[in-house]
């Protein structure tokens, strides 16, 4: 008997993250919860998760809602792309030579040149994700969705694609993403400057800001509505840390901070009503720009600049029932135009000059104290 020691071979581990409801499911939900918002999500995250699996040289091969899940249950976006049982890394002469196989896939959602066996590559992904999308953005029904699908790509009748109130131009997307000919394609990176939305959106909660946040275009606009939320807000109205946002047209009511605008630069705030609160604004930060706010009923300050702060302009101010509606920081503060804080009982610019902080031109004009009280 001969032993032979066979080298130890280590283990290899895979962690895999626990996802939540797959997009069939959603689907197939009656009582679907801000839709526009999840159909404008999904395509975008659709489009963002193929092209990245594209750039790596990988084809999915098997696109289809049920292989689409969210992050966590309950329908938590964003969502993510799974299922890699029939993907592959391909090379540039697989596309040409035919040397990926055929009929792989789910027939409904199975690109033309997969199933007459035709030589194909990453462009089958994206007649796959062209359905998908036009389901999800149209809301298909299951009886309806192969009638449809032939309907689009066979008999070409793009009218059937219905334009999306956020997905401008998503006719034009699904048609261009379910060409019969994979030559006459869009690309993904067409497909993601189609996609996203532009002009205006509307958030109706912290998540949907979040989200337009990180894909809105360079001039687009996002409008905030207002909400009754089964939550406790404490601290800060607004809290802005980042620089060149635009903030207008707001009403904040209560807590201990209306507005804070921390360690940042470049902003502008304009049409701002604040009232009800311990302060109004804290300033920790240069070349911000505020306009037409009128403050009411505030205990404290009205308006702080905070040390280290500098090209601050604050301008149309109004303060009824301020408690002590004081300026600190910034020295050689400038008030054109506004009535002099050595006349406005306990209104005072404080320099702060012994802190040697080099603050300094920071300019406030127009401004009205119609009423000071002196709170305990």
């Amino acid at each position: 008997m001969r032993l032979q020691m066979m080298p130890q071979i280590e283990p290899i581990c895979i962690q895999m993250q626990i996802c939540g409801e797959n997009l069939r499911k959603w689907l197939n939900n009656d009582d679907k919860k801000d839709i526009l918002f999840y159909q404008s999500t999904i395509t975008k995250n659709l489009i963002s998760g193929l092209k990245y699996q594209h750039d790596n040289n990988v084809i999915h091969r098997d696109l289809k809602p049920e292989n689409v899940m969210f992050s966590k249950p309950g329908y938590k976006i964003p969502i993510k792309i799974g299922d890699f049982g029939l993907s592959r890394k391909i090379h540039s002469e697989e596309s040409v030579t035919g040397g990926l196989t055929t009929g792989v896939g789910s027939p409904t959602y199975m690109a033309p040149e997969v199933r007459n066996g035709s030589s194909y590559s990453q462009q089958a992904d994206l007649y796959s994700l062209g359905l998908i999308i036009w389901e999800a953005v149209q809301l298909i029904k299951p009886h309806d969705r192969l009638r449809l699908f032939e309907r689009l790509v066979i008999g070409q009748e793009q009218s059937l694609v219905v334009e999306h109130l956020k997905l401008t131009g998503v006719r034009r997307l699904v048609a261009g993403l379910t060409k019969r000919n994979p030559v006459e394609r869009i690309s993904l990176n067409v497909a993601w400057d189609v996609g996203q939305s532009e002009g205006e959106m509307t958030a109706r909660s912290t998540m949907e800001f979040q989200l337009y946040l990180k894909t809105v275009k360079t001039g687009g606009t996002i409008y905030l509505v207002e909400v009754i939320a089964n939550s406790i807000r404490k601290g800060f109205g607004i809290k802005l840390n980042g620089s060149r946002n635009v903030v207008k047209n707001v009403n904040v009511m209560g807590g201990w901070t209306c507005i804070s605008v921390s360690s940042v630069k470049n902003n502008t705030l304009e049409e701002f009503t604040l009232s009800n609160a311990g302060h109004g604004i804290l300033i920790k930060g240069s070349n911000n720009k505020i306009n037409k706010v009128a403050m009411e009923n505030i205990v404290n300050y009205g308006i702080r600049i905070d040390v280290m702060s500098d090209k601050n302009k604050i301008s149309n101010l109004t303060m009824s029932n301020v408690g002590r509606p004081r300026f600190w920081g910034g020295q050689a503060g400038q008030l054109p135009g506004a009535l002099d804080p050595s006349g406005a009982p306990g209104f005072t610019l404080d320099n702060n000059n012994n802190n040697n902080n080099n603050n300094n031109n920071n300019t406030i004009i127009e401004l009205s104290v119609a009423k000071y009280v002196e709170h305990p």
